[in-house]
């Protein structure tokens, strides 16, 4: 309720502009590019956790949201609007988004930043943690350190001799920087891994009792 919205373009091809109320004049005001190829509850979270935060600092910006519901054609589309007005930063949503923005992007004239992203050196789009990208894209990510969990779940669960990992064939990001780092970890700690896998186009309530029920079987 603190931003004035604008649906933009075709049925097919839609975007959202927002700015704060209190800007008369947006055309004025720098623009920011919130980039989504894929829907996701936890992008939608952060994306409106980042116009709260925005508004209570008092930025002074036109916002762009764009979902490209996965046709790269339209992120190229929104991409090259974004170099014509001069967009101050582009902010790709998702690991999906962050991977697409790093292959065609990094080295252009926009300013870029990942958001709801798996590790960029995991993923092997940054070479160290002590040194920056050297481009035009900078990286967040969202995952703990593989040591970090592991120290975690032995504080819970001294003596931890089996371990399941339940995860989602599709998700590439989930498999590179989370998935099989904890798996070589666990078993370098000699800790047996049960590897359980669902399909997350399929339902998966049904899918992850039954993981869950597999799990506990080949532990006990």
């Amino acid at each position: 309720h603190h931003w004035t919205t604008k649906l933009c373009g075709e049925p097919a091809s839609q975007w959202l502009i927002l700015w704060p109320k209190s800007l008369s004049r947006p055309a004025d005001a720098p623009v920011i590019l919130l980039l989504l190829l894929k829907p996701s509850p936890a992008y939608d979270t952060a994306v409106s956790r980042m116009l709260e935060v925005w508004f209570e600092k008092g930025l002074a910006a036109t916002v762009q949201v764009v979902h490209a519901g996965g046709e790269l054609t339209a992120a190229h589309a929104a991409l090259a609007s974004a170099v014509r007005e001069r967009a101050a930063l582009v902010i790709g949503v998702g690991s999906d988004t962050t991977a697409f923005l790093h292959t065609h992007y990094r080295q252009g004239p926009l300013a870029l930043l990942s958001v709801c992203a798996k590790d960029p050196v995991l993923m092997q789009q940054v070479a160290s943690y002590e040194h920056g990208s050297g481009t035009q894209m900078a990286y967040t990510s969202l995952n703990a350190p593989v040591d970090v969990q592991l120290n975690h779940l032995l504080q819970v669960q001294p003596g931890l001799r089996e371990l399941a990992i339940i995860v989602d064939r599709r998700n590439t990001s989930a498999w590179q920087t989370q998935t099989l780092p904890l798996e070589k970890r666990a078993a370098e700690s000699g800790i047996t891994v049960h590897r359980e896998i669902v399909d997350g186009e399929d339902d998966i309530a049904t899918q992850l009792a039954q993981r869950m029920r597999d799990a506990r079987t080949a532990m006990r």
